[in-house]
């Protein structure tokens, strides 16, 4: 359920950006691609899975179709960021938590439950840094005569 609604959220937020000023094409759109994710995730967890991934998938289809058309560009690469962050976290969690049968022969401990945690946490700062980064970049200017640089060297060579 939790993947589910992430996927729906991210999918909503970028469709809710390309399709910005038509916030029922978006809608629908988002609310069709995250249900085809959300009973393909779900589906191999049986019938009542399914449906609670896919109202989910709904519900999170049409936030973030609302976020999208609410937000500007400038605010939505930080959010489709954000969200797909929250995505790979919640599809991480498939392959952390124990199941039924293996929970058992495992313990759950502190170490345990930090591995999730510090994952979450390394790509939240890893997507923030490259953020600030590339906002770094793209404001340095560049100086007028470095523009046309290499129409100076090939008169060199001539």
């Amino acid at each position: 359920m939790s993947l589910s609604m992430s996927l729906g959220l991210t999918v909503g937020l970028l469709f809710g950006v390309i399709f910005q000023g038509n916030l029922f094409m978006s809608t629908i759109i988002s609310i069709v691609v995250a249900g085809i994710f959300a009973l393909i995730v779900s589906f191999a967890f049986g019938i009542l899975t399914s449906v609670e991934g896919l109202m989910a998938s709904l519900m999170g289809a049409m936030m973030g179709a609302m976020l999208g058309e609410m937000n500007s560009t400038h605010q939505f690469a930080f959010l489709l960021m954000f969200f797909l962050v929250l995505s790979i976290c919640a599809t991480l969690l498939f392959f952390v938590v124990p199941t039924k049968n293996n929970l058992q022969n495992e313990k759950v401990t502190k170490k345990w439950l930090l591995k999730p945690l510090l994952v979450t946490i390394g790509l939240c700062l890893f997507v923030f840094l490259g953020i600030q980064l590339s906002h770094s970049m793209g404001s340095t200017p560049v100086p007028p005569s470095e523009h046309h640089g290499h129409e100076q060297h090939r008169g060199i060579a001539d």
